[in-house]
């Protein structure tokens, strides 16, 4: 995926030329004057009328998986990859002969010492034993395969890890974006946990192995983890583990467009959360909860649940949290029309996700602000959003989020009549949503297309196109727009 993402950045460079002409053979100019006019826009600004089609406006990244990490700004050297000191509050760590030096210092190679340095270091990361932070900064990225390198010098001696450390390391690794370091540590804890019959282990690897595969993409595969995960925490009588696993099953059902049984999931999460007093995980649950009413256009509804999110993330110091809570009532703000204060509250969380030195939660706030500026048709303002959004997410294996970014490019390109470019890019995007699941961005992508086809006046693939998208949203329970009903869909 990382090719992939790396393609798609340099694919998106504007081109030197207008596409649109001789070298556009079925693209017609009076098509393209007529779609280049003050479009026109559907009252929830989530449609624009293309003169013989409507085109969906891209989705948002409320729900996004955007929580891998972009590695940046390391020097090698023959000992270690050193991160750059931008962040000195961030304890340093080197790892040379076996050792750990900077506030975390081992000064002997004695197995124990390593072990326990590489706690220190796994707290400093803010990681528990069933905690994990959001995100890591760019400096704890480098730090997380010094870690890493270092645990493996244990195992090289023989020396057997206790299999939880195993589980915070296959964390640490995930959210650095070491996916393949991350599956070996999990498979490792899930290999100890299983012979000494630890159903609680058991399931908080799977739970691991699940949160992995979403962000690989594979829904079904980390659906099926997550699913293991809750059923091993019910035998073990494991409330904090059962709510995690089902937050985890709650996000991916929402993704897949299975909005009653997500709803289901992230309320059994919510008392759970609640029985045990975690009021982070009540925070997060009442964010996910509030995503379903706003793709069902109960907006009312989803902003309680979003401000309810809000000020618990608030009262608990979770900024990251704030910041992902607020994202969602800048996406009410936006469904009501206020356009500006919705600005205003993304403007708001870039700014937490740029103090928190957090690239992923940077790049969905520039994505969102871009569909603000899409919104108030400002389309060189929207794509300049974007790109930023983009070049942010060029090491993150996270197939939706740069589906949805592209996607949104794409659209820009059709508007400023760039179609063979814009219609490139929406079938990219449209191939990522189908690949890892995501049903309501596949069918955005197909209606977008049929938009396309409609510039060139392919009546019969615009019917198909737009038949197959309004089938998925209609099995989805998601609105249909009037002028597909009025048009026979």
């Amino acid at each position: 995926m990382q090719g992939v993402a790396l393609t798609i950045a340099h694919s998106v460079n504007p081109p030197a030329v207008n596409l649109c002409g001789v070298e556009e053979k079925y693209c017609k100019r009076e098509a393209q004057q007529e779609f280049m006019t003050e479009p026109i826009r559907s009252p929830d600004g989530e449609w624009i009328w293309s003169g013989s089609a409507w085109l969906a406006a891209p989705p948002s990244l409320d729900q996004g998986g955007l929580d891998g990490i972009e590695i940046t700004d390391q020097t090698r050297t023959r000992d270690a990859v050193i991160p750059s000191a931008k962040d000195s509050a961030v304890p340093h760590v080197l790892l040379k002969d076996s050792a750990m030096t900077g506030n975390i210092t081992i000064h002997q190679s004695n197995a124990d010492d390593i072990v326990s340095g590489v706690m220190d270091a796994l707290d400093s990361f803010g990681l528990s034993n069933r905690f994990a932070p959001g995100r890591l900064t760019r400096n704890q990225c480098g730090q997380v395969r010094q870690v890493l390198d270092l645990s493996e010098s244990l195992s090289q001696q023989h020396i057997e890890i206790d299999p939880y450390i195993d589980l915070r390391l296959g964390d640490a690794a995930e959210l650095a974006g070491w996916n393949d370091a991350a599956q070996g540590h999990y498979d490792r804890a899930m290999k100890h946990f299983k012979s000494s019959g630890d159903k609680k282990g058991e399931a908080r690897s799977y739970h691991g192995l699940g949160r992995l595969e979403e962000r690989r993409g594979d829904y079904k595969r980390a659906e099926r983890y997550e699913r293991e995960s809750l059923s091993l925490a019910r035998v073990a009588d494991d409330p904090e583990t059962q709510a995690d696993a089902l937050t985890g099953l709650g996000h991916l059902l929402s993704q897949q467009g299975k909005f009653a049984e997500a709803d289901s999931m992230y309320k059994e999460s919510l008392s759970l959360y609640r029985q045990v007093g975690d009021r982070v995980g009540q925070a997060n649950a009442l964010n996910h909860l509030g995503h379903i009413p706003l793709v069902r256009g109960d907006v009312d509804k989803a902003d309680r649940l979003f401000e309810e999110s809000w000020n618990l993330h608030r009262r608990t110091g979770d900024r990251y949290g704030e910041a992902k809570a607020l994202a969602n009532r800048a996406h009410v703000a936006s469904k009501r029309g206020l356009a500006a204060e919705a600005e205003r509250m993304h403007t708001e969380c870039l700014a937490i996700h740029i103090s928190l030195n957090d690239p992923s939660g940077q790049a969905r706030s520039e994505h969102n602000l871009g569909l603000v500026a899409l919104s108030l048709n400002d389309y060189d303002k929207a794509e300049e959003w974007f790109r930023k959004s983009l070049a942010l997410l060029q090491d993150i294996e996270d197939k939706d989020s740069t589906a949805a970014t592209m996607g949104s490019l794409g659209v820009i390109a059709v508007r400023k009549g760039y179609v063979v470019e814009g219609e490139r890019l929406i079938r990219h995007a449209h191939q990522l949503f189908v690949e890892c699941g995501h049903k309501a961005g596949e069918a955005t992508s197909l209606i977008n297309l049929a938009a396309v086809a409609s510039l060139r006046d392919d009546v019969g693939e615009q019917r198909r196109l737009n038949s197959e998208a309004i089938s998925i949203r209609r099995a989805l329970g998601l609105p249909i727009h009037p002028w597909f009903i009025q048009q026979g869909y």
